[in-house]
């Protein structure tokens, strides 16, 4: 039996903020648990609402999983997967979202027999947007410095040192852009990437935070079950920076091949051979604001 929610009455004043309390129910979404419970791996299993991270009822990071598609990558068993991460907050003010930083990490789910090794977790093949940009913003500077030249001047049979001044103006420009920069990660445990860390950027000249909305893809090599965990820590307009408390860990997503998720109508052209995906095929995948230099490099 599906554990029940836990009311207000039950919570501390330390998880005021937790997502029990403010997540509205989703009708499409598995159930969300409390961390400290049993895992209840079927109700878990392609759950849509992966996470939910609530300051208050204007500022909140939330992701959806969109797309789990299960194929080959190099003749490999391979997982496309596809999450959108929407930002609220106020534009223009202190606690805009100025810098965010999104990381999502895999490894192998263990059972009731055994315990997976580092080796056994899943392997990032590819990734996108590796890096993204704004529309360049550009401001017109100046400076001005001056120069004291030394000088001497002969009187008679003294010399007498003077001090002309003079002063000089140089003229630039600077540009500010709203920036996305993906990487791949590995810790001492494993010999190959388990995780992509994005870091997103406001475009510090406008101040009106980052984009509202990002979609990321991932491909992995998998060996069987596994699972994700999503981390989200973002600076304010304010520089107060959120993570942690008063926020709960959210449960991991957790991936059962070949169950897959949010399949398209049509069958895409590179199924189910996900090393063929081309760059205009990615940039489908993860569409960003027309706004957007669509700069999704090195992609394949």
């Amino acid at each position: 039996m599906m554990e029940q929610p836990i009311s207000e009455k039950e919570i501390s004043p330390h998880q005021a903020y937790s997502r029990t309390t403010l997540l509205e129910p989703d009708a499409h979404a598995g159930a969300l648990r409390r961390t400290d419970s049993p895992a209840d791996s079927r109700a878990d299993v392609n759950r849509k609402k992966a996470l939910n991270k609530v300051l208050n009822e204007r500022t909140y990071i939330t992701a959806d999983l969109e797309r789990v598609i299960y194929g080959s990558f190099d003749r490999k068993p391979a997982c496309l997967i596809l999450f959108n991460f929407k930002f609220r907050f106020e534009a223009d003010s202190h606690l805009r979202f100025k810098r965010a930083e999104i990381a999502v990490s895999f490894k192998a789910t263990p059972d009731s027999l055994n315990k997976p090794a580092p080796g056994d977790d899943p392997v990032i093949y590819n990734f996108a947007p590796k890096k993204m940009y704004g529309n360049l913003t550009v401001e017109n500077l100046s400076w001005t410095y001056g120069i004291e030249l030394p000088c001497m001047v002969s009187i008679g049979p003294a010399e007498v040192g003077v001090q002309p001044y003079m002063e000089k103006t140089s003229s630039f420009q600077k540009g500010y852009r709203m920036e996305i920069f993906g990487r791949e990660f590995k810790d001492a445990r494993h010999n190959e990437e388990n995780e992509v860390i994005w870091t997103v950027k406001e475009n510090s000249q406008h101040k009106n935070g980052i984009p509202d909305q990002l979609k990321f893809a991932i491909i992995l090599g998998h060996k069987g079950r596994f699972q994700a965990d999503i981390k989200v820590s973002a600076e304010t307009g304010s520089r107060l920076k959120l993570f942690g408390w008063p926020w709960s860990k959210d449960d991991p997503v957790l991936f059962q091949p070949p169950e897959g998720f949010g399949m398209p109508l049509e069958i895409p052209r590179w199924f189910p051979d996900l090393e063929t995906i081309k760059n205009e095929e990615w940039a489908e995948l993860v569409p960003q604001w027309k706004e957007w230099e669509s700069q999704i490099a090195n992609i394949g």
